[in-house]
């Protein structure tokens, strides 16, 4: 019920019994911040629960700085990750195709993830990355980083990689 359904209730149940003017103008205003301070209170739940959810997605980094290095590029290999808003059931909204970019280097062989939608040729090139601090990252994750928080991935198998790519240089 809205908040003017509410008042008029209330207004039509006082005229009803009788009351006088002044309690009619009292009870209403009073059932008005009622539903003021209710509406204000399920506002400031909703803002905290998205809140905690948008904290929930927040990839874990070894350090906030990236890192560089310089490898050749061997090897790229693609992954579809499915995703829907996180309010629905059932069906799909929408694919990312992240990129396995595997790599040798001085530091032997390594595996970075490619968000983004560019080609990445082969080759000898300089790799600036964000470390994962463990190793892996939940696909949920990558979908509230690289599409938008509000939709979660299908996949709850981790993506295991050294780092998410920042950038690649292939001319230094």
């Amino acid at each position: 019920m809205s908040i003017t359904e509410n008042i008029v209730t209330t207004v039509i149940v006082i005229s009803m019994l009788g009351g006088c003017g002044a309690c009619i103008r009292y009870c209403a205003k009073a059932e008005n911040e009622r539903m003021e301070k209710k509406e204000k209170e399920q506002a400031e739940k909703a803002k905290t629960d998205w809140q905690e959810r948008l904290d929930d997605l927040a990839i874990e980094y070894t350090q906030d700085s990236p890192k560089t290095t310089v490898a050749t590029i061997t090897e790229i290999q693609t992954q579809d990750i499915l995703y829907r808003h996180f309010q629905d059931d059932d069906g799909t909204d929408g694919m990312l195709t992240i990129k396995y970019v595997v790599t040798k280097g001085d530091d032997g062989m390594q595996v970075f993830i490619q968000p983004k939608s560019t080609a990445v040729p082969k080759g000898t090139a300089r790799i600036t990355y964000n470390e994962l601090k463990d190793g892996s990252v939940s696909p949920r994750k990558i979908v509230g980083e690289f599409v938008d928080p509000i939709y979660h991935a299908l996949s709850k198998n981790a993506v295991h990689a050294k780092g998410i790519v920042k950038s690649i240089d292939y001319n230094f």
